[in-house]
C-alpha cells in the first residue's frame, strides 16, 4: 500500500501546469544603486510582461501547457508548450515559442516545431543564437540556430538512443556544448549525453554515468551545464537520508574527457522523498539545487521545500552551516560562506 508521503508525491507530480501563460520579471534599479542591489538591499523584481502562446491571434488553447519549460539568454526567452496541437500533427505534438525583448517590450520571434513530433518542448534551453528542444517521447533533442530574426533546425540529436530511455527529458546548452538527460536508461538508472559542435555539426562526446548509479535513481532527470562543468540530478536516488532523498553529480571536462568530480546530497540531513535535484542550475562555481518536498521544522512544515546553494573551491564543493532567519543582506555564497539553504522566509549560511 502506498504511504501517505508517496501518495502526495504521486498526486503532485501528476498535476498539469496551467496552459498558455508565462510571467516575465525584470529588476528595477534605483538611481545610484549598485548593480544587482537596491538602496536598502537586493534589487527588487518588477513585473515586466506576461507572455502567451498565440494561435491565430488568440492566447493559445486549453491544454497547450505553454510554460511547462522555459529558458532565457540575454534578451531572448524560449518557452515550451509540450501539448500544443500542431495542424497535421498529433494532438500533443508540442511546440516551443521564442520571444525577444527590445527595451521593455517582448514580442514573439518564432514558433518552433518539427514533423511527427510528440511532446516537443518537454524541455528547452537557449544560449545566444542556439536553442535545444527536448522531445523525450521519441527520444530526441532538436537544435535550432538563429540568423537575424529567423530560426532554423540545425540538427536532431539522439537517433541511436532507445526512445524508452526518455532521452530529451532534460536539456542544457553552453556555447558549443549540449547536455541531454535520459533518466529512464538502464532500468531507470539514467544517463546523460554530451554533444559538441564543430562548425555546424554536432557529435556525441561522451555518455555520463553516476559511479554509484542504481536502478531507479533517474540520473538525468535534470541537467545544467556551464563551460567545462556539468551538473546532473538523480532526484529519486536512495541515499543514506532515505528513499528518494535525491542527489546531484558534478562532472568536469579536461580536454575531451569528462569525469565525475563530486556527488552532492542535502547536508542537514535529508529524509525520504525530499527529491533533492528535482530542478537545478549551475553558474560558474555556484550550483542551486531544489528539494521541493523537503520537510522543514516549525512553521513551514511537511513538504515546504527548499533550495540548496553550493559553491566550489578548487575541486571541492562545500556544505552549509546552521540555519538562521534571513536578514536584509544574507551572507550566502560569500567568500566566507561556501553554501546556503534558502526557503520561503529564511536562509541558512555559515
Amino acid at each position: 500500500m502506498m504511504s501517505g508521503r508517496a501518495s502526495r508525491l504521486r498526486r503532485r507530480w501528476g498535476i498539469l501546469t496551467p496552459p498558455s501563460v508565462l510571467i516575465v520579471l525584470a529588476t528595477a534599479r534605483a538611481p545610484g544603486a549598485e548593480e544587482g542591489r537596491g538602496a536598502h538591499g537586493p534589487t527588487p523584481m518588477a513585473h515586466e510582461a506576461q507572455l502567451f502562446g498565440h494561435e491565430d491571434g488568440t492566447r493559445g488553447t486549453a491544454g497547450d501547457e505553454f510554460g511547462n519549460s522555459i529558458s532565457i539568454s540575454g534578451d531572448t526567452v524560449i518557452v515550451g508548450a509540450r501539448s500544443d496541437a500542431i495542424p497535421g500533427g498529433a494532438s500533443n505534438a508540442g511546440s516551443a515559442y521564442v520571444f525577444y525583448r527590445s527595451g521593455t517590450t517582448w514580442t514573439e520571434q518564432a514558433k518552433l516545431t518539427v514533423a511527427d513530433s510528440v511532446s516537443f518542448g518537454w524541455s528547452v534551453s537557449i544560449d545566444g543564437d542556439t536553442a535545444v528542444v527536448g522531445e523525450n517521447a521519441r527520444g530526441l533533442a532538436h537544435v535550432f540556430v538563429r540568423s537575424g530574426n529567423t530560426w532554423t533546425l540545425q540538427q536532431t540529436l539522439g537517433p541511436s538512443v532507445v526512445p524508452d530511455d526518455m532521452f530529451g527529458w532534460s536539456v542544457a546548452i553552453s556555447g558549443d556544448t549540449i547536455l541531454v538527460g535520459a533518466p529512464y536508461s538502464a532500468n531507470l538508472t539514467g544517463a546523460a549525453y554530451v554533444y559538441v559542435r564543430s562548425g555546424t555539426t554536432w557529435t556525441e562526446q561522451q555518455q555520463l554515468l553516476a559511479r554509484d548509479g542504481e536502478n531507479g535513481d533517474r540520473f538525468g532527470h535534470a541537467v545544467s551545464i556551464d563551460g567545462d562543468t556539468a551538473l546532473v540530478g538523480a532526484w529519486t536516488d536512495n541515499t543514506a537520508g532515505g528513499t528518494f532523498a535525491g542527489s546531484a553529480y558534478v562532472f568536469v571536462r579536461s580536454g575531451v574527457a569528462w569525469s565525475q568530480q563530486q556527488k552532492l546530497v542535502a547536508p542537514d540531513p535529508p529524509s525520504s522523498f525530499d527529491l533533492f535535484s528535482t530542478q537545478l542550475s549551475l553558474s560558474g562555481d555556484t550550483a542551486a539545487i531544489g528539494a521541493p518536498m523537503d520537510d522543514l521544522g516549525g512553521e513551514p512544515g511537511v513538504d515546504a521545500g527548499s533550495v540548496y546553494v553550493f559553491q566550489r573551491s578548487g575541486t571541492s564543493w562545500s556544505l552549509c552551516g546552521p540555519s538562521t532567519w534571513r536578514t536584509a543582506t544574507p551572507r550566502c555564497c560569500s567568500p566566507t560562506s561556501r553554501v546556503c539553504k534558502t526557503t520561503a522566509g529564511r536562509t541558512s549560511a555559515r
